[in-house]
């Protein structure tokens, strides 16, 4: 028959593999005989179903490479005069121009007519091949591979499927002919290919999902080449899969970049030759998926025109439907004719259903917005339509807070519980009780003596004392001058130390007699005054009447960076009393909650232990630094002290949790466990969840920098949590904004990794004496058209579906130890 006499006329139709070969060969039969099966499907009440059950059944059934032909034939009788025809061959014989060569001389076979010879054998080609030039070759994949920092891997960036489903999906998009024609004569304008338009149209998508200003991704090549004469002609697999590199130039014209991009594709051609293979090994990336994980294959082999074209009288063709599968986790399959078709076919392992859809649309929105920015920037280009920009947008909007404590100061808000509780206990350290208005008369005390030494509204002075009574006096005594405190841990290194003296510009310093010598020399212009050594009996205890507002400086913290010294982050009292006021809904403290201060006071989550307490009217428990090393001792403290708001970072409360006796007794008084510092992994809370539950104490996760004033987000953690190995963060504050952006600052995708960038009334002043740094770090807002600021976090992370905030990691090399930062 027809398909035999084909059959017999190409060697390539009766080859095998010998794949345990070393190399592995192929092998061509004299003779094979083409399986022939039929089936009657004119009975079947779902003929449509049916014909793709029986399609998918034989294709399940694969090949043995070893024996040849790959490939058989199964014609199913759907009525009187008509037949489905399933044709299932291996990819290895042949790709899709031969298809379409195929059928063209089965029919011309079927009608009677004579083949013309053949002028070249699929063997020819491949002696052509090994004659080419390897050396050139490589020198241009090379150079291509340097161009690339690291591998594009979508399914990597994007939320696998809950649960991994076998085989493999598809979705189709469709250009209409109005759009089609739109593209068309967009392309020929800009003198470029419909192929070289899609193929940036998914470099961009590519670039925004993976946040790659270069990415990478196959491109199929039909690999016939113009030298070999008839090599149009032969069947055999001819095509090859190359990776496509393109850069992302944020401010470049689209039609610039679209040009570039053609020429790069003809560039590409006197080299597509080049083993897939070879250019993985010579990029380092071993594997067939190294260099990308997503191809796109522009189909120009257009079977069903060949059929129509060679159909014998009386023999009509309906619909042509191909059924292909590769090895990447997302294939682009793109049709062009009256219409543009866009076939997305994905592995279920890899992209669930709802996100493959998602990435179909935003395919298409890119390609349509191509052909209408001609003349903009590719930054210009969104890669989400407005209702998606806008569900991200609100997920992470500031909302308006009350302006009660708006005006307000740190000081002035303890002052109040002075004057409304007066002998209740404001601090505790070891045997040493204060109450609300001894604390406060010290402080005044201390605050006049500062204001006789010259301290004036926004002056800044050094705070170098061990924790107890006297750290927590000074502290507000500086903030009741009008000054800002910078804190000087005295067990922080003396290089680093000396650096924050100097950088802060302090003019005084207030230590203690025991600690002076262990600290750097302070410089001629500075005053160190020991505080264990004043007399301040005969100073005044009232509160001083310094003019003071809002927008002054509370405090100056230290923290490493990415620049390597430690930047001193510049805090206003309107920061931290808006954070009080702003989580106050959540938490509802008040005179009865008991706090530690566990942490240094140089590291900002103090900030909120110490004015959380004390602006609250509730008892602040200094924890001694022994102690706070001891989880056995820590454990008893909160038992006597009936603790009631307790502040960790992940690493100290898993310290916490090896603690003696913790889960024989359940005595704690705890409401709050409150992390923050660090990166927190719920799958570390079990044992504590197991015992406790989620309830009482609440477990919540305040993800946060010393930049935006403490915390941002709130995210109570829960048993369901110990279940997903993910960091979640949560929702903002509701003062702050949050946008997680792609590196030019487009909005980034829900389950798509991006930079936090916060905006609100969080944000600090800045850094002290780091104009340059703080205009990298602050940035101004895209978002915001009265003006507003944001700061770049320098963490990844990603939005979920639910509106959640899951964190990811850092950006550079910092890692965090106990919360604070530390430069690799």
């Amino acid at each position: 028959g027809a398909w035999q006499q084909v059959v017999q006329r190409h060697d390539v139709l009766r080859t095998g593999f010998l794949s345990m070969a070393q190399p592995p060969l192929q092998w061509v039969a004299r003779s094979v005989e083409t399986p022939w099966l039929e089936r009657d499907a004119r009975a079947e009440p779902n003929l449509r179903q049916s014909l793709d059950d029986w399609a998918s059944e034989d294709l399940a059934r694969g090949f043995d490479l070893v024996q040849p032909p790959l490939a058989r034939l199964l014609a199913i009788r759907t009525g009187q005069d008509s037949h489905h025809l399933v044709w299932t061959a291996h990819h290895l014989l042949l790709d899709g121009w031969s298809l379409s060569r195929l059928m063209g001389e089965v029919l011309s076979a079927y009608a009677g007519a004579a083949l013309p010879p053949q002028a070249v054998r699929y063997r020819d080609y491949i002696e052509w091949l090994q004659a080419q030039d390897a050396v050139a070759h490589e020198a241009y994949w090379r150079g291509q591979l340097a161009r690339l920092d690291t591998p594009t891997h979508l399914s990597q960036v994007l939320p696998r499927p809950a649960q991994a489903q076998p085989g493999h999906g598809r979705c189709i998009r469709t250009l209409d002919s109005s759009e089609t024609q739109r593209l068309q004569t967009f392309a020929r304008a800009e003198r470029i290919t419909v192929n070289t338009l899609v193929q940036a149209a998914w470099a961009l998508l590519l670039a925004r999902h993976s946040g790659q200003r270069t990415v990478s991704f196959g491109v199929t090549v039909a690999g016939r080449p113009t030298e070999l004469r008839g090599a149009d002609q032969v069947l055999g697999l001819f095509i090859n899969t190359l990776p496509m590199i393109v850069g992302i130039e944020a401010g470049r014209p689209v039609g610039d970049w679209l040009r570039a991009l053609q020429a790069q594709n003809l560039a590409s051609r006197e080299h597509e030759h080049t083993p897939l293979h070879e250019i993985q090994r010579w990029a380092g990336q071993g594997g067939g998926q190294g260099l990308f994980d997503s191809i796109v294959v522009f189909e120009n082999y257009p079977v069903d025109q060949a059929l129509k074209a060679s159909s014998p009288g009386g023999l009509s063709f309906g619909e042509i439907a191909h059924s292909e599968e590769s090895n990447y986790p997302m294939t682009l399959v793109v049709r062009q004719a009256d219409t543009l078709g866009l076939q997305f076919g994905f592995m279920r392992d890899s992209f669930g259903e709802q996100t493959a859809s998602a990435i179909a649309d935003r395919m298409r929105h890119l390609l349509l917005q191509l052909v209408d920015a001609k003349a903009g920037c590719l930054d210009r280009l969104e890669l989400l339509d407005p209702a998606t920009l806008q569900t991200l947008q609100s997920w992470g909007a500031e909302r308006e807070q009350p302006a009660v404590l708006r005006d307000a100061s740190l000081h002035g808000l303890f002052e109040q519980q002075a004057r409304a509780r007066p002998q209740a206990v404001a601090l505790v350290f070891g045997e040493h009780r204060l109450g609300y208005a001894e604390l406060n008369a010290r402080a005044n005390r201390l605050a006049h003596r500062l204001i006789e030494l010259g301290v004036r509204p926004e002056a800044r002075v050094g705070l170098a004392v061990e924790r107890g009574i006297e750290m927590v006096v000074a502290l507000l005594a500086i903030l009741k001058a009008g000054a800002a405190y910078v804190p000087l841990d005295p067990a922080y290194p003396s290089d680093r130390l000396a650096h924050m003296m100097e950088d802060s510009g302090i003019a005084l310093l207030l230590t203690h007699s025991e600690v002076q010598p262990g600290l750097p020399p302070s410089g001629p212009g500075v005053q160190v005054l020991a505080l264990d050594t004043l007399e301040l009996q005969s100073v005044p205890d009232h509160d001083p009447a310094v003019a003071q507002h809002a927008d002054q400086l509370a405090y100056v913290i230290y923290t490493s960076g990415s620049t390597g010294k430690p930047k001193g982050a510049q805090l206003c009292h309107r920061q931290v009393v808006r954070l009080l006021g702003s989580t106050q809904d959540w938490f509802h403290f008040g005179a009865d909650d008991v706090w530690t201060l566990f942490h240094s006071y140089a590291f900002d989550f103090s900030v909120w232990e110490i004015f959380g307490a004390l602006c609250h009217g509730g008892r602040l428990v200094v924890v001694p630094f022994w102690i706070s090393r001891s989880p056995d001792d820590f454990l008893a403290l909160l038992r006597e002290q009936r603790v009631t708001v307790l502040n960790q970072t992940p690493s100290a409360f898993r310290q916490l949790m090896t603690a003696r006796g913790l889960y024989e007794e359940a005595d704690l008084s705890l409401k709050h466990v409150i992390f923050g510092g660090e990166a927190l992994e719920p799958q570390s809370l079990r044992p504590w969840i197991e015992r406790f539950g989620d309830a009482q104490p609440r477990l919540i996760n305040m993800y946060g920098i010393t930049e935006t004033t403490v915390h941002v987000t709130y995210r109570p953690i829960t048993a369901l949590d110990l279940e997903v190995p993910r960091s979640p963060v949560g929702v903002n504050i509701p003062d702050l904004g949050m946008h997680v952006l792609d590196p030019d600052l487009h909005r980034v995708p829900a389950g798509c990794a991006g930079e936090l960038y916060v905006s609100g009334a969080g944000l600090a002043r800045g850094y002290l004496n780091r104009s340059g740094l703080t205009a990298q770090r602050f940035v101004a807002d895209p978002f915001d058209a009265a003006g507003g600021r944001l700061y770049r976090t320098g963490d990844l992370v990603r939005w979920r579906e639910d509106g959640q905030l899951e964190y990811l990691g850092r950006l550079d090399h910092q890692v965090k130890v106990r919360g604070f930062r530390i430069e690799l």
